[in-house]
């Protein structure tokens, strides 16, 4: 469910969800524990198989997290969304399984792990898809 406090987001500086994004297949939480903790998610992103958020979180439009990945003070930077051509021009992804805690990520960065996103080497998407 989502609340008032949740719906136009950015626009008016506030806490909130952007449109067109993709939010499933699989569970998507989103949890903050206070009024004084923001949650942003821009537009046109996709939170699919089992993405949890927790406290305060920055989702740039266009960025993704990919898999049961439980998301807690994390700054995705903004970008094209997964469909666009140039890979390292979309929004920042976070990809695998495991605690993303304090991670901070621009246009065109992923982290690709299964356990401790700190700990993880940071890399240029077209890594994962060049071009043809």
């Amino acid at each position: 469910m989502l609340h008032d406090r949740l719906h136009d987001p950015c626009r008016r500086g506030h806490d909130g969800i952007g449109n067109h994004n993709h939010f499933g297949d699989g569970s998507f939480t989103a949890r903050v524990g206070s009024t004084s903790e923001r949650l942003v998610v821009g537009d046109r992103g996709r939170y699919v198989n089992g993405v949890s958020l927790t406290g305060p979180n920055s989702l740039g439009t266009g960025s993704q997290v990919i898999g049961p990945i439980r998301v807690q003070g994390c700054i995705l930077g903004a970008g094209e969304d997964h469909t666009y051509p140039h890979p390292d021009e979309r929004g920042a992804v976070l990809k695998g399984a495991g605690l993303a805690r304090d991670v901070s990520l621009r246009r065109g960065e992923v982290v690709a792990v299964q356990g401790d996103f700190g700990a993880a080497l940071v890399q240029r998407q077209s890594s994962f898809h060049p071009r043809r």
